[in-house]
């Protein structure tokens, strides 16, 4: 965790965009924080939950989150039905990975938008600030 916090750590969003942010690389990234999950922690939630990823160059990124049956599952597509939608650029997304950012500031600063069941995105509020 103390590398990666390095790594984003005074970034500029391009910069982490280009060695981080693309496709299949925040694929990788994404994959092993999704095998991390504790989905105990979720506090009950089971769905869906879209990530839209906006870069700043370029189309942005949509994946999916599936929470249920005491797992966790990342799929690079945008979400069917989600329970809860959150809209962040893919640097910001790399530094709540990294532990350099919070979701709760984010979402105070006007960078992180939830759409959804606000009551939901509260139990998972727990999964992305580990």
């Amino acid at each position: 965790m103390r590398v990666a916090a390095r790594l984003v750590r005074g970034a500029s969003d391009r910069r982490l965009e280009r060695t981080l942010g693309r496709p299949a690389v925040l694929g990788v990234l994404l994959s092993v924080a999704v095998r991390r999950i504790d989905v105990v922690r979720a506090g009950g939630f089971a769905g869906e939950v879209g990530l839209d990823l906006a870069r700043t160059a370029g189309l942005p990124l949509a994946w999916s989150l599936e929470i249920g049956a005491g797992r966790a599952r990342l799929r690079r597509r945008p979400a069917a039905d989600p329970q809860v939608r959150m809209a962040l650029s893919v640097a910001d997304l790399l530094r709540v990975a990294a532990g350099t950012e919070r979701p709760d500031g984010l979402l105070l600063a006007g960078r992180l938008d939830l759409v959804g069941d606000w009551d939901a995105a509260m139990r998972l509020a727990a999964l992305l600030s580990r």
